[in-house]
């Protein structure tokens, strides 16, 4: 978000977002505690988008984080 903010460009490429998502997937998983549930619904045919992929991750790691913590007793 930092990164996002001070409108680093980094570097962009063409991501296909199921592709991106569906592999963090598992990673989500085993970082999350046990009690919280990661579903994956995802869109089919969604269009490529142009982002560098390693933000899009961390993005999606960080708001799963963020979400967990604002669970009640954390999940």
């Amino acid at each position: 978000m930092l990164t996002f903010a001070r409108a680093d460009e980094g570097r962009k490429t063409p991501v296909k977002v199921n592709r991106l998502l569906a592999s963090m997937f598992q990673l989500l998983n085993q970082t999350l505690p046990p009690d919280v549930t990661v579903e994956l619904d995802l869109e089919p045919k969604l269009p490529f988008i142009l982002a560098d992929p390693n933000q899009v991750e961390q993005t999606v790691i960080n708001l799963a984080m963020n979400a967990k913590d604002a669970m009640p007793k954390g999940g």
